[in-house]
């Protein structure tokens, strides 16, 4: 895989759990 690519989706990865953080968090 692309390192772009790669860097893609560990931001993705990122966004994710973030959002999950928060409705767990809410």
């Amino acid at each position: 895989m692309m390192e772009a690519q790669e860097d893609a989706v560990n931001k993705a990865i990122q966004l994710g759990i973030m959002a999950i953080i928060m409705i767990i968090a809410s």
